[in-house]
């Protein structure tokens, strides 16, 4: 979420929803010969960007830091399931696919208004 809410596209959405509360939400449609399952990891977002300029962004670098200090869950939801999360609060990856079957979900987001009095959804 940090990344996206915090993007030129999402300006306007950054208008209209309170980007403290977030519901995050997908159901695999096609699962991948390996890969694809969902890391959480124990680190909340704070409103501040993380610097990456000692960081690799490649996942097996990344992960291994994150899951060493913060630890993590690995979720792998079967064909139909659907996974709820707090993707706003926690930092969160998915796990690199293999083979030649592509991942395919079906997913999005909830959130409050900034007034609290409506629920915004997009995808």
């Amino acid at each position: 979420m940090p990344d996206f809410l915090n993007s030129p596209q999402s300006e306007h959405l950054r208008t209209l929803v309170d980007v403290t509360d977030q519901l995050s939400f997908f159901v695999p449609l096609v699962l991948p010969e390996s890969g694809g399952e969902l890391v959480v990891y124990g680190m909340e977002w704070d409103g501040e960007e993380l610097a990456f300029d000692n960081i690799n962004r490649s996942y097996y670098k990344s992960h291994s830091l994150f899951d060493q200090e913060y630890g993590s869950m690995t979720f792998k939801p079967n064909v139909g399931d659907m996974m709820l999360f707090d993707g706003g609060r926690f930092y969160h990856c998915i796990v690199p696919t293999v083979g030649d079957r592509t991942r395919i979900t079906i997913g999005g987001f909830l959130s409050f208004a900034k007034e609290h009095d409506a629920v915004y959804y997009w995808s």
